[in-house]
């Protein structure tokens, strides 16, 4: 049973009146906290409007719906999406079904020469790092929505959130295996803060120097550890304050790890958490701490040390 509750929306989505929603389902937030946003989108709290998937129930119906990939890696912007729907339709609604607090709608393009009686659209969908902390499949949801506010029959199709921890994309595909062991650096601010860690053969790894280079000439092998990421390089916000050291296969002998303030980039004080994962440990261990501007050192030092990991 549709509601015959309405919504006003911008000039551009004036014609998109949306069915299950009132005026102030309308968020006065631009929806940058939810799990995907829709770019050039309306962003409205609530469920997504319309039947639910398999209903049979009449109405403007998504007909089509093309993924470039159903694999999303964190914090991926600007991933594609296309589809067709039929011409009663006058914009689109999308929500990850099991995820965030709302939906997105956007308008229809012009009509499909091929497919007679159906309109072509797209969006360019970015997807939210810290939802990253649940990997695995999630529905993402489609409506048709017409100009008078009636949502049609929901589809539903999957795409598989990779998880923010290195893991080869087990969580995507279970046959993969994950790497043996991964130390990760998360904080809360802006600032260029670098993991450190301290090989029992002394050697320094940093994202500046971010793999052992056992092979041949330096390259890593399979045993050696690798940096992912420089998170914040000088500076330059990425979305993900992260960084993470790899190992494919087990390590052996005991590593010192450090947490090093390399530029405060204007902020007072960072909080952080290192995490250890390492695959025959029956949890992972956890190290909380704080750095306050006057720390950074621009790579002048080890940092704060944190703790020491044996294998």
């Amino acid at each position: 049973m549709r509601s015959t509750r309405r919504l006003l929306l911008p000039a551009s989505l004036a014609l998109a009146c949306v069915a299950a929603c009132n005026d102030k389902s309308i968020s006065g937030e631009s929806g940058l906290a939810e799990p995907i946003r829709a770019r050039g989108g309306q962003f409205i709290e609530g469920p997504l409007p319309g039947s639910p998937p398999g209903s049979g129930v009449p109405g403007p119906k998504v007909t089509a719906v093309s993924l470039s990939s159903r694999i999303v890696l964190p914090g991926q912007a600007g991933k594609a999406v296309d589809g067709r729907a039929t011409s009663e339709a006058s914009a689109i609604a999308v929500r990850l079904g099991d995820l965030g607090t709302g939906y997105w709608v956007f308008v229809l393009g012009s009509a499909d020469a091929q497919f007679p009686g159906e309109n072509d659209w797209h969006a360019d969908l970015d997807y939210n790092a810290d939802y990253a902390s649940q990997p695995g499949f999630h529905p993402l949801r489609f409506v048709a929505i017409d100009g008078n506010g009636n949502a049609g029959e929901q589809t539903e199709n999957s795409v598989c959130l990779a998880s923010k921890v290195p893991d080869n994309l087990h969580a995507c595909d279970p046959s993969k295996a994950p790497p043996e062991a991964v130390f990760t650096l998360t904080w809360d601010a802006d600032v260029d803060l670098d993991l450190r860690v301290v090989t029992p053969t002394g050697a320094v790894l940093d994202p500046r120097t971010p793999a052992s280079g056992t092979g041949d000439g330096g390259a890593p092998t399979a045993t050696d550890a690798v940096f992912d990421r420089d998170s914040l390089a000088s500076c330059v916000k990425d979305g993900l304050r992260q960084e993470d050291l790899v190992w494919q296969s087990r390590p052996t002998g005991a590593y010192d790890i450090y947490a090093n303030l390399f530029d405060a980039c204007g902020k007072q004080a960072v909080d952080f958490t290192l995490t250890v994962h390492d695959v025959r440990a029956p949890a992972p261990v956890t190290v909380k701490g704080q750095l306050i501007a006057t720390d950074a050192n621009g790579g002048s030092g080890l940092g704060q040390y944190l703790t020491s990991y044996a294998f």
